[in-house]
């Protein structure tokens, strides 16, 4: 495992813009390398946007839900008050006085807008989730008639970095393709000689951070499972199904 000066100073060597062998001047009096340090956090933010995170997930604390009530906003300052999500991994129903955490199906936006009755109260069993605005919006169907919690998982983020000292600890593939991906976003914020990469190690640099980045991408691929594409499977949920609670008892 590297600390965060390691992986810039890699980088920097990667690019051409120190030599081979040396180091930068680290420490928080200097102004270049917090701005290296930002633009670290920077790059992992956009991945986290794009999917690629830590490839585990956390549990929110479980959420109380409303009887009868079937929509939450989720994000700073909504019903769900926590940092919104990109995404979500997986929702539970948790009844009150249960121990055991009830899966809960993904619904894609159209199956969502094609649930025939969505104010139809009974067991929690299918959520869609939309985030197209400071706060994402969830939806349960069916809305519950009695009370209990939701069990929200979303995907593990990446540390935020403030010090040269803090160690990059990420699973094997992430290193290569951050010291990578980092050589060329140096290279387009530092290079204030007009420094240029030879165009050979150039291709070779773009060619390793792409495909780690393929790498990465496959460590963090969960296939959502929505009831749509399960239709040749016995674990299809029709509305019929969800309506007879059937697939409780599978």
């Amino acid at each position: 495992m590297s600390t965060v000066d390691q992986t810039i100073d890699s980088a920097l060597r990667m690019n051409g813009l120190i030599g081979p062998g040396h180091t930068w001047a680290s420490g928080a009096s200097s102004g270049l390398r917090i701005a290296a340090i930002d633009i670290l956090n920077s790059l992992l933010a956009s991945w986290g946007a794009d999917g690629i995170n830590v490839p585990s997930e956390v549990a929110l604390s479980p959420f109380a839900i409303t009887v009868a009530d079937g929509s939450y906003t989720i994000g700073s300052g909504g019903n769900i008050n926590v940092a919104r999500p990109a995404d979500i991994s997986k929702i539970n129903w948790l009844p009150t006085g249960g121990n055991m955490e009830m899966p809960m199906y993904r619904l894609s936006d159209d199956e969502y807008e094609s649930w025939p009755d969505k104010t139809q109260v009974g067991q929690p069993v299918a959520w869609n989730y939309k985030n197209v605005s400071a706060l994402g919006t969830l939806y349960i169907l069916r809305p519950p008639s009695s009370s209990g919690s939701l069990v929200i998982y979303v995907p593990s983020l990446f540390t935020v970095y403030t010090l040269g000292s803090n160690t990059v600890g990420l699973a094997d593939g992430y290193d290569e393709a951050i010291r990578a991906t980092l050589a060329l976003r140096y290279l387009a914020e530092f290079s204030w000689n007009g420094a240029k990469m030879d165009p050979v190690v150039l291709d070779g640099v773009q060619r390793t951070a792409r495909d780690a980045k393929a790498i990465i991408r496959r460590l963090n691929y969960r296939r959502p499972m929505y009831s749509a594409d399960l239709q040749e499977s016995r674990g299809y949920l029709s509305f019929e199904d969800f309506e007879s609670g059937a697939f409780l008892h599978w």
